[in-house]
């Protein structure tokens, strides 16, 4: 008989590419259709490491207010485009910058009441925006100095297996 595996995969893992920006210590997920761009800290970036207190966004990027199917009038983000201020524990500063070539399309309202959320999950529910990648751009033109995180989801499905393994 037949043995099959009770671990799924996320959400994210199952519809999301993960891109990581190793100077930066950023993260783009890039949804199947290409479109939708989820942009953060990842978990090795000094302020995770550290906790955050306080997240105070840029003027521009808590101003935007991008409306209808099409997001009419999104923010434009560049790889220098400042979309963040991060404040940690120790009291260090991280200026967060997009690092990337999207629109803007939402900010994360809820780490302004909740900064912790970047600590404690920041490739879930402590992402710092969501983007809108124009499907006409190449790539990597899009998201500079990227490169693909597959190692990681790699590392993550052989841990389950072996957690699997292990339980019983």
């Amino acid at each position: 008989m037949a043995q099959f595996s009770t671990v799924y995969p996320t959400p994210l893992e199952r519809q999301f590419t993960r891109f990581y920006h190793p100077e930066n210590h950023q993260y783009a997920h890039i949804h199947k259709n290409k479109s939708v761009t989820l942009l953060g800290l990842s978990p090795s970036h000094p302020a995770v490491k550290e906790g955050v207190t306080k997240v105070e966004f840029s003027k521009a990027a808590s101003g935007n207010e991008a409306l209808g199917k099409r997001k009419r009038n999104a923010l434009g983000l560049r790889p220098d485009t400042l979309v963040c201020t991060i404040t940690t524990v120790k009291g260090n500063e991280f200026r967060i910058n997009a690092c990337t070539n999207v629109d803007l399309v939402e900010i994360n309202q809820r780490l302004a009441s909740n900064p912790e959320l970047v600590s404690k999950d920041p490739e879930g529910a402590g992402f710092i925006c969501i983007g809108l990648t124009r499907l006409e751009t190449d790539m990597e033109r899009c998201f500079p100095g990227f490169k693909m995180g597959g190692a990681v989801m790699r590392y993550r499905q052989i841990e389950a297996e072996e957690a699997l393994i292990s339980s019983h």
